[in-house]
C-alpha cells in the first residue's frame, strides 16, 4: 500500500516532528472523549497543533536543558502563565 504525496515530500525538523507528536496525542484524546465531528476536524486539529506548540514552549521557557547556558534569567520563571497551584488543581478536577 502506498500513500501519495499530494503537495511534495514532506521533511520535518526534529522540534517539528516533536510537535507533531504531541499533537497527534493531544488529537487523540479529543477523539477519544467524543470531540470530533464531521465539521469540526479541521478546527481541532488546529486546536492540537496550537496546544502542542503552547505546551513545547512552556517547557523550552520553564527547562534548562544540559546543553543551554547557564546563563538563563530566573526572574521569567512562572509568568505568563496566569494559573496558580490552586488554579490548575482545580482544572484536573
Amino acid at each position: 500500500m502506498t500513500v501519495r504525496q499530494t503537495q511534495g515530500a514532506l521533511e520535518l525538523q526534529a522540534s517539528e516532528a516533536v510537535i507533531v507528536h504531541a499533537a497527534s496525542r493531544i488529537l487523540a484524546a479529543l477523539i477519544r472523549n467524543g470531540r470530533l465531528t464531521e465539521g469540526n476536524h479541521t478546527a481541532l486539529l488546529r486546536f492540537a497543533v496550537r496546544m502542542a506548540c503552547e505546551l513545547a514552549h512552556e517547557a523550552d521557557r520553564s527547562v534548562q536543558s544540559d546543553a543551554e547556558p547557564a546563563a538563563r534569567s530566573e526572574a521569567g520563571a512562572g509568568a505568563g502563565i496566569g494559573v496558580g497551584e490552586n488554579d490548575i488543581l482545580d482544572l484536573l478536577d
